[in-house]
């Protein structure tokens, strides 16, 4: 017979809201629904204080209002009444609340199948009271992302440099450094001997990621790197 064909068994999923997580919605889910077919997924708690339950799909969220351990005697009625009428094959108790030992003990005793999910903090009653017990991996908290550096706007371009390479660009072979002067005057009376730089070679080597000067002669030509 094709193992597709047997029934599986239909699982209950029910979950303490006040005491878990819902950081942990997703490793419930997964446990649960190793046991058969996952049939109820149900949330108990005081809704306006969860938000996180109330986002997480899939589940339906309970509201079980204000007073004290209404969350816990809604679950434990709405628990018996699944198993006890048939409802239910299998009870998956999410909490670690030691409160919840009354219910799994009244449960199993009468045969029925109590599964029991908690943290680390699970007192051992809680624990023993299920037909068994697993143990909820701790909640990795989010590594935050790194800090962005902020990013420092380069320096404004000296209007000098500038003007120098765009003589400079419409030269394919660079420009006679000779020239320099004889290009920058036109349209105006700019003279290098007026900068605190007083000569082109002075200049030019200021700015060696920029520019590309050959060696001293009267034939030395600078391009742009």
């Amino acid at each position: 017979m094709n193992d597709l064909t047997l029934p599986r068994a239909r699982v209950a999923l029910l979950i303490d809201g006040d005491n878990l997580s819902h950081a942990h919605a997703g490793a419930l889910i997964m446990q649960a629904a190793r046991l058969g077919a996952l049939t109820v997924k149900r949330v108990y708690g005081n809704m306006a204080k969860l938000p996180g339950w109330t986002d997480a799909p899939g589940f339906k969220c309970i509201h079980a209002g204000t007073g004290k351990n209404a969350s816990d005697l809604l679950l434990a009625v709405e628990a018996t009444a699944l198993m006890l009428t048939g409802q239910a094959d299998v009870l998956v108790l999410a909490s670690s609340d030691r409160d919840f030992s009354h219910l799994a003990q009244h449960l199993t005793e009468r045969g029925l199948v109590v599964v029991g999910l908690g943290e680390a903090k699970t007192p051992e009653h809680f624990r023993k009271s299920c037909t068994r017990f697993h143990e909820l991996a701790p909640i990795t908290p989010p590594v935050p992302a790194p800090a962005r550096q902020p990013v420092t706007p380069p320096a404004p371009l000296d209007p000098l440099v500038a003007r120098t390479m765009a003589l400079i660009k419409a030269e394919p072979n660079g420009l006679p450094v000779t020239l320099l002067s004889t290009r920058m005057a036109k349209g105006n009376t700019f003279q290098i001997s007026q900068t605190p730089h007083k000569t082109w070679r002075t200049f030019l080597t200021a700015w060696p990621d920029v520019f590309d000067l050959d060696p001293r002669g009267p034939n030395a030509r600078v391009r742009l790197k």
